[in-house]
């Protein structure tokens, strides 16, 4: 894993900053080429690299092929780069090193765009073609490793993190202000939007194709190159595989471990490797998860490694966060580490575990995510597929589960869900915690919804899947899987390290989605392929139990801050500038009331206000 960053202009800009800012990518070297293209333009691309697979310095990056016409820059892994290789050795090319890189390399020169579906990994890279001036960016079909570009005139940035971008030209984009009540909506935005001005993330299974000797602005340079489409599938193909999957995501010449939690899709990783690698789980506080209504998977976590005979490593999670002024100041970091507005605590408990095995050595670790959305496992999926059933129970069961702490911070979604007619509105009501009549007390009447539905729309142009159920998965690629693999992606290389997802890949995404819905979910069995796949090797009340994970517990953090102190804070940030304050200041005396339990909606203030502060160059 590593960081790619660079730009083309007839300016001049800082590519040493713009290195420097992505050495926690890479620390293991760090280096830029450039490339005039006429009299005036140059293209500078720098790297920086985390030695994984072939670990010589002959394999650095900027890296140039045999012929001297292709330079690559490459983030990610390439896993059957090895069956690959063994193709281009049959077609006459010759290699220098055991890289990955060099296979991605002539592959492109070999292949060309049209190759791209053959490789199996996750990645972000750019090829400079020098013979014929052409520059490509591309990023993998289902977006695990991220890639930002700006353009602005007739000159271009890109980086692995938008800190790159901003380190080049020595200054932040303005925020685009159009995009706040998406994400006051779903506490994330949709590919590509960034929450900056003139600033994008490359959407998954896309590439920016550039004539460098013509206008930029004058191009079709983005081109998707790939679209899930519908293959045969079965239980047995997709069990065949998962095995194959994760054999692949073995493949490393530094020792790699695994992120366990306890849950279905760790447990399912943990079955096929056992004592091959070490795992490491989070411990988090009982108490405090009880009282935010979630059931910690700790205890089933020890329960299923010790039938595996697997030795588990312990992390405390609240190690990091013991006082209201810690919980604060993790926060308002959380407000520039994650760049674009994503306000997923989560961040930390990944980035907790990340720094603790990046301590003991390791440089890789495998982790379970992905395999909710694309496997079926989440339990708004149930909602969207027999939803019509539960509406007959919903109005009765309110009054009780009102009083639940849990399902209290959800009552006001489920109603905007059935409110709703069409699936677009229904999918966006079970991402929101904030109601579109919230959204326009907060930001003014003339609040615009509009941007946000028709970039789902046009999401929706090329979904090849009829049912809800799978129009929900292909969005959340897009948006809620999509945010899932940047906390991921941005907190483990924080710490240096390389999260590797076996279980979220564009072949096992085309093999669920192949499946008839009743066999991706029943009403009582979510995720059911992955659950037959484990009852092979655990008991039956082990595997169907409720779903939890690493979701940190806001209710007794938000609790015990008190109003007071959430407040302030809101004022040092100056959010108020942008959102009203009374209506912010009636949701969050309601909940310290007892009215409404406003947990979530005071956590996203807070975080926006943090990154807001941040990010504002005002």
């Amino acid at each position: 894993m590593c960081g790619i960053v660079g730009y083309f202009s007839q300016n001049k800009y800082n590519i040493d900053a713009g290195v420097e800012s992505l050495k926690h990518r890479g620390p293991d070297n760090q280096n830029y080429a450039s490339f005039k293209v006429d009299n005036n333009s140059q293209l500078v691309i720098g790297h920086t690299r985390l030695s994984i697979i072939d670990l010589q310095d002959l394999s650095n990056q900027p890296f140039t092929s045999s012929c001297g016409n292709y330079v690559i820059a490459y983030n990610g892994e390439i896993y059957n780069y090895k069956e690959l290789k063994n193709q281009l050795s049959d077609d006459g090319f010759l290699f220098k090193t055991e890289s990955d890189t060099e296979v991605l390399l002539n592959h492109f020169i070999h292949y060309g765009v049209e190759g791209l579906n053959q490789l199996e990994g996750m990645f972000a890279f750019s090829i400079y073609d020098k013979k014929n001036n052409i520059f490509f960016l591309v990023r993998d079909q289902l977006g695990i490793k991220p890639i930002y570009y700006n353009i602005e005139g007739n000159e271009l940035f890109w980086s692995s993190e938008l800190k790159g971008i901003w380190a080049l030209k020595d200054k932040k984009n303005e925020i685009d202000s159009n995009c706040i009540p998406e994400f006051l909506q779903n506490g994330y935005l949709y590919e590509p939007d960034t929450g900056f001005k003139n600033t994008y993330k490359l959407e998954a299974g896309s590439l920016l194709k550039i004539d460098l000797t013509k206008e930029i602005t004058t191009q079709n340079i983005l081109h998707k190159y790939w679209h899930p489409k519908k293959i045969k599938s079965s239980q047995k193909i997709i069990f065949n595989q998962i095995n194959k999957e994760i054999d692949q995501h073995l493949i490393s010449d530094v020792p790699v471990g695994l992120f366990y939690s306890g849950g279905i899709d760790s447990s399912i990783i943990l079955s096929k490797i056992k004592n091959q690698i070490q795992s490491f789980t989070v411990k988090a506080n009982e108490s405090e998860s009880k009282n935010s209504g979630f059931t910690s998977d700790y205890l089933y976590a020890k329960k299923i490694s010790k039938i595996f005979g697997v030795k588990l490593n312990e992390i405390e999670i609240d190690q990091a966060i013991n006082t209201n002024e810690d919980f604060l100041n993790e926060i308002q970091k959380l407000g520039s580490l994650s760049e674009e507005p994503i306000d997923d605590f989560t961040f930390f408990s990944s980035q907790l575990l990340s720094k603790n095995v990046s301590k003991k050595g390791y440089k890789v670790m495998l982790s379970g995510m992905g395999a909710d959305e694309i496997f079926g496992g989440y339990p708004r999926y149930r909602l969207i597929q027999y939803g019509k059933y539960f509406k007959y129970f919903f109005k009765a069961l309110k009054p009780i589960i009102k009083n639940n702490t849990f399902m209290n911070k959800k009552i006001e979604r489920f109603e905007n869900y059935y409110d709703n007619d069409n699936h677009l509105a229904k999918h966006i009501s079970l991402l929101s915690i904030f109601s579109k009549t919230d959204i326009k007390q907060l930001l003014g009447d003339q609040t615009d919804f509009d941007r946000f539905e028709k970039k789902l729309k046009n999401i929706m142009e090329h979904c090849p899947y009829d049912s809800d159920l799978k129009k929900t998965i292909y969005l959340d690629i897009y948006g809620f899987l999509s945010h899932n693999f940047l906390v991921a992606d941005k907190s483990s290389m924080q710490e240096s390290l390389e999260l590797r997802v076996p279980l979220a890949t564009k072949n096992l995404f085309e093999l669920s989605l192949s499946l008839p819905d009743r066999e991706i979910m029943t009403l009582t069995k979510p995720k059911k392929i992955l659950r037959d796949f484990l009852r092979r090797d655990l008991p039956k009340k082990l595997v169907d139990r409720r779903k939890s994970g690493f979701n940190p517990p806001l209710d007794s953090k938000i609790n015990s801050l008190g109003k007071k102190n959430i407040k302030e804070f809101l004022e040092s940030n100056q959010i108020f500038n942008i959102i009203d304050k009374s209506y912010t200041y009636k949701m969050i005396d309601e909940h310290f009331m007892g009215i409404k339990n406003n947990t979530y909606k005071i956590y996203r203030f807070l975080y926006f206000s943090s990154w807001y502060q941040s990010n504002n160059n005002a």
